[in-house]
């Protein structure tokens, strides 16, 4: 009697230690997951971060291209 209820203690003590691995490696590959998506999103920003110098040139173009239409419709058009 005492050695199938120690059996059932030690079956019982298995099926924890499985259901236990099981959370912990889900658990695991969520971590997983959520970290290369975090550095999925890192990198994308990264990318578009170098892409600023571009944008800010393009930007003062078109302010220097708006300042000349300017000057020239003042030319143009009498106030």
């Amino acid at each position: 009697m005492e050695c199938s209820r120690s059996r059932a203690t030690q079956v019982a003590h298995v099926e924890l230690e499985r259901d236990a691995s099981k959370q912990l490696q889900g658990a695991a590959m969520e971590a997983a997951n959520r970290g290369m998506r975090f550095i999925n999103a890192c990198m994308r920003m990264n990318e578009e971060m170098q892409q600023l110098p571009q944008l800010t040139a393009q930007v003062k173009e078109l302010g220097r291209k708006v300042d000349e239409f300017e000057s020239q419709l003042n030319r143009l058009v009498p106030r």
